[in-house]
């Protein structure tokens, strides 16, 4: 497979024009049987398509088969879609000058960097003894570098966000993230303060995935009960940028942040999070509370969506241009949106529209300012800002799959 060719669906071409166009990229992991634990929605999403794997001299050949990644990138038009195999299990894309930056969340861990046009590897990184990529990354506050979330794998060892210089990918700094299973992160927009969302072990993965069956076994037992189970909270951490220290720390008595944090400039910030986690007694579970000290200011709100849902949707943007908070509403099959102001009044708006698109789960404002972009499980919807109507000639289907983000850029 030559390392200079460019491995495209059946029917596409590259165009080499001038100027790059508008590009969305998403990321589909678990496509088909060669993964061990297949998505059911994403079994078979290459089939019927002329799909290749990009080769990359890093990695084996055979890391294909145990995870691999369908990677999507389309032209906002919607007339250029390409669609390549990239290994591992990736959770997050973004854009960064000529390339694409890929981290993986899980093992294998990966965080690699793909020319933009051609898809070839530029860059591959591998986690540093006993770590692994946590799946989200952002901006960061010096332009050119890139901050990831990393999950340590020692049991009760707090995790880190990574700081890399994006052009060559070293890492240049480190913050200790005060929580566990480090996910999500946020930089608030006057880029003093960052926020870190832990799972902690309420989601089973790395150092905790015994605790799944111990704590199975205690709650089971007779006369079992929570109580008697081994819990590391889930967090959001709020850490002071240029000191490099913990301010605030709310852990949660149920699960840690689902995928996506979103800061306010008005001291807000709006996160995604799991379902609660229900006993055999269907009464909420209370973890033990796990924090050092008593900075514990975060005053949190539990937020509804129309129909009553706390945990309807994947991604979470702020819109400060008209002071309102959007969720991609994966639950009930439309968007949501809330006021800054009085948050509590979310109101769900599904247009028509979405009969023939399925499932909302990423979010990405445009860059004219106007519009924003959902990705769903079978294409890419573009809303005006101001009023969400839908615009159905800047709109296209194409099958992506369970997801949960996309880029733009």
């Amino acid at each position: 497979m030559a390392a200079s060719a460019v491995f495209l669906a059946a029917g596409n071409h590259v165009a080499q024009a001038k100027a790059q166009p508008i590009r969305y990229c998403v990321t589909s992991p678990y496509m088909d049987d060669l993964s061990p634990t297949p998505h059911p929605m994403n079994i078979g999403l290459g089939n019927g398509e002329s799909i290749q794997a990009i080769p990359f001299a890093q990695i084996p050949e055979s890391e294909f088969k145990n995870k691999r990644t369908l990677l999507t990138v389309a032209d906002e038009d919607g007339k250029r879609i390409r669609r390549v195999y990239v290994p591992g299990s990736l959770h997050n894309a973004m854009f960064s000058g000529t390339t694409i930056l890929c981290l993986t969340r899980g093992n294998p861990g990966y965080f690699y960097a793909l020319d933009s046009e051609t898809l070839q590897p530029a860059h591959v990184i591998f986690p540093e003894s006993n770590t692994l990529f946590g799946g989200h990354m952002i901006p960061w506050m010096h332009d050119g570098q890139v901050a990831i979330t990393v999950n340590n794998q020692r049991e009760g060892a707090y995790d880190r966000v990574d700081i890399y210089d994006a052009k060559t990918m070293k890492k240049v700094a480190e913050i200790k993230s005060h929580g566990f299973q480090a996910h999500e992160l946020a930089l608030t927009p006057d880029k003093k303060t960052l926020y870190v969302g832990h799972y902690g072990s309420n989601y089973s993965s790395g150092p905790y995935v015994h605790l799944a069956k111990e704590n199975a076994k205690k709650l089971h037992a007779p006369n079992g009960d929570a109580k008697d189970m081994t819990f590391y909270p889930g967090s959001v951490s709020v850490i002071d940028v240029a000191g490099n220290k913990l301010i605030d720390r709310q852990s949660s008595d149920r699960n840690g942040p689902q995928g996506h944090l979103a800061p306010a400039a008005s001291g807000q910030v709006f996160l995604t999070r799991l379902p609660p986690f229900l006993n055999r007694r269907g009464k909420e579970m209370e973890n033990p509370f796990f924090a050092e000290g008593t900075e514990h200011k975060i005053c949190p709100q539990e937020l509804f969506t129309e129909n009553r849902f706390s945990s309807a949707g994947t991604t979470v943007v702020v819109d400060e241009k008209h002071q309102q908070f959007l969720l991609a509403n994966t639950r009930e099959v439309a968007m949501s949106v809330g006021s800054l102001k009085t948050p509590r009044e979310m109101k769900n708006f599904a247009p028509a529209a979405f009969s023939a698109y399925e499932k909302p789960q990423g979010l990405a404002f445009h860059p004219d300012g106007v519009h924003y972009v959902a990705s769903c499980t079978n294409g890419f919807m573009m809303f005006k800002r101001d009023t969400h109507e839908f615009v159905a000639e800047r709109s296209f289907n194409v099958r992506l799959g369970e997801h949960s983000h996309m880029c733009l850029g």
